[in-house]
């Protein structure tokens, strides 16, 4: 394989760099790829790079530094890759037993409680959760990055929240679709960044 493969300092040529990137948009049949298909390679190479910039294996990340062309999105809907309502309400009856429907719940500062049962220990989980993802995230992306705990509650009935639980976003399912319309903190090539860090498996190995 190393015998058939290019060295990763050829990527410093503009062209070669460009036929990389071309070549994300065909499928191993040589058909077209889907635009979201290509969307995903891209990310994929250019944190690549960015890892590879990270390990001073190259000086700048040469795909960023490409022009090119935004492909159109098609808002058509695959059914093949989406569902519908009815096989996404079965999706959601397979969600493991931190999902409860039907039922009663309170949410204090540590806890929470199912129809007035034993309390357990979300909220406080939660917390510790997203210190963890925030302190791997900002170790190597080198920015702060905000991670907030949130707890999402699917079919329940009746849902209390404690006066004092502050720490933890708290949402019923239908509540979550508020979140679209809140504005980032982060730039497009932090998000990016981000991405590609939450993906690599070595980084949370031991986190």
């Amino acid at each position: 394989m190393s015998k058939a493969s290019r060295l990763l300092t050829d990527l410093a040529e503009p062209a070669t760099a460009r036929a990389v990137l071309d070549s994300l948009k065909l499928e191993l049949d040589g058909k077209a790829a889907a635009t979201e298909t290509v969307r995903r390679k891209r990310r994929t190479l250019v944190n690549a790079a960015n890892y590879a910039v990270d390990l001073g294996e190259l000086r700048e990340n040469p795909i960023t530094a490409v022009r090119r062309q935004k492909p159109k999105v098609s808002n058509q809907v695959d059914p093949r890759v989406v569902a519908n309502p009815e096989p996404a309400r079965n999706l959601l009856t397979t969600v493991p037993s931190s999902t409860y429907y039907r039922v009663w719940q309170e949410v204090g500062d540590d806890s929470v409680k199912v129809d007035h049962g034993k309390p357990a220990p979300y909220a406080r989980k939660s917390r510790a959760e997203a210190k963890r993802v925030a302190r791997v995230l900002e170790h190597y992306c080198g920015f702060p990055v905000p991670v907030e705990p949130m707890l999402v509650f699917v079919g329940v009935t009746d849902l209390n929240v404690v006066a004092t639980q502050l720490s933890v976003r708290v949402y019923r399912e239908r509540e979550v679709a508020a979140l679209a319309p809140l504005s980032g903190v982060l730039t497009a090539e932090q998000v990016e960044r981000v991405y590609g860090v939450a993906r690599h498996r070595q980084a949370w190995i031991r986190a």
